[in-house]
């Protein structure tokens, strides 16, 4: 396993050892709700870093013959992995400062959560019955992965990460995609936010963080962060502090 890929496993699984899943429903006391936020955001951080490191992958492959080009990937790919152990320093940090009954409170809120989410994420997954082609075929099989958990680099059958999901799923209606948010924006073609249709990638952060799967109504189903789960989401010109960047349709 590669330095950058234990480094974010490993964040990953202490998070999720930890019982600390992301939440927005509830009203905690100012406390702990600023602890959650700051948990939840160093989550969206190592996600980011962990597409980062997919994205340096593939760059790599394709410029493996160009020595300047290999030796720039790899500084970036070391960047990744100073960005991963901040995370986890941040992490640590703010973990070691919660009392046993904080830590109980936020997984009473945090259980809450999930099972909003999740109820949700069902009752919109019907919108993707009326989608037809290649995109209603991506579509029905993404949705069937709600409740899935996420985990950095997988991509199946019951683990994913952003760029996994989509992969899979519109592996299922004949198209190849990179296993790297940023690369699957280099495919299909451009479609401007007021013509989105179901099955259009969307895709958010500057760089190139985050993708999900349009399903209609400003929703796209996607797989966020560690400890959160494969959901429907409403999204608009960003989702959390990712800005919205485009859609490609494939």
């Amino acid at each position: 396993m590669r330095p950058i890929q234990r480094c974010v496993t490993f964040l990953l699984t202490f998070v999720l050892t930890m019982g600390i899943l992301p939440t927005s429903f509830g009203a905690p006391n100012a406390d702990i709700a600023a602890v959650k936020a700051q948990i939840e955001q160093l989550q969206d951080d190592a996600a980011a870093a962990g597409e980062n490191a997919l994205a340096a992958k593939i760059q790599l492959a394709k410029l493996k013959k160009q020595l300047a080009s290999v030796q720039q990937d790899a500084a970036n790919q070391q960047k990744t992995l100073e960005q991963a152990r901040a995370s986890l320093a941040q992490a640590e940090k703010l973990l070691s400062k919660l009392e046993k009954a904080d830590r109980e409170k936020i997984l009473k809120l945090q259980a809450m959560d999930a099972a909003e989410r999740q109820k949700y994420s069902i009752e919109q997954a019907k919108l993707a019955n009326a989608v037809s082609g290649r995109a209603g075929t991506a579509l029905r099989y993404a949705v069937k992965q709600i409740g899935d958990r996420y985990v950095w680099g997988a991509a199946g059958p019951i683990r994913w990460d952003c760029s996994g999901l989509t992969m899979r799923a519109y592996e299922q209606a004949g198209v190849r995609l990179p296993h790297s948010s940023r690369a699957q924006y280099g495919y299909g073609r451009s479609i401007a936010r007021a013509n989105l249709q179901p099955g259009d990638l969307v895709f958010f952060g500057s760089p190139i963080s985050h993708v999900g799967i349009y399903i209609g109504q400003g929703k796209m189903v996607h797989a966020p962060r560690p400890g959160a789960r494969v959901q429907i989401a409403e999204f608009g010109s960003s989702f959390g502090r990712k800005k919205y960047v485009g859609a490609r349709r494939l």
